[in-house]
């Protein structure tokens, strides 16, 4: 399956997926940085939430996520993974404190092709595959500045109807 804004290959197999092995699978991926950057993972103790996904782009998802903040966040700095379930949907935010963008720029960090910054790595598609298949799940991707500086990019997922966080 293709899509007009980024060549995203589904394994066609959407289930159950529990909060749990989302934090599983980006606890278990490699970090790839040189750089001394710190990454924690804060979770609720209400893992008890599925959505329905389709898990190797689920995967996907959060290595891109990852990544793309590992290679913004600066020398020794920090990136922070959040997994929050409520009544409707499951939030992931990926948090670094790199040099974040400009304001005006937000609107654009979802188009393919669009780059903040000339840093080696990256062609701006990471962000738009995001934000396709959040919303091929029935969710959606949003971006956010942080302060003192940063970003902050968030997929929010809707749970399955009866899977309740506790």
């Amino acid at each position: 399956q293709t899509t007009g804004v980024a060549s995203v290959a589904s394994s066609g197999t959407v289930s159950p997926m529990q909060a749990r092995r989302v934090s599983s699978a980006i606890c278990g991926r490699p970090c790839n940085t040189t750089r001394s950057v710190s990454l924690t993972l804060a979770t609720s103790a209400r893992l008890a939430v599925s959505v329905r996904a389709d898990i190797a782009l689920m995967e996907r998802v959060f290595q891109n996520l990852i990544d793309n903040a590992l290679r913004h966040a600066p020398q020794g700095g920090a990136v922070g993974i959040a997994i929050e379930p409520d009544q409707q949907e499951l939030r992931v935010s990926v948090t670094d404190n790199g040099s974040g963008i400009a304001k005006e720029h937000l609107a654009h960090v979802f188009e393919r092709f669009w780059r903040a910054s000339d840093l080696p790595g990256g062609c701006g598609l990471g962000l738009a595959i995001i934000a396709e298949i959040a919303r091929r799940h029935g969710g959606q991707a949003s971006a956010a500045l942080v302060q003192p500086h940063g970003l902050r990019v968030r997929i929010e997922l809707p749970r399955v109807a009866g899977s309740t966080p506790r």
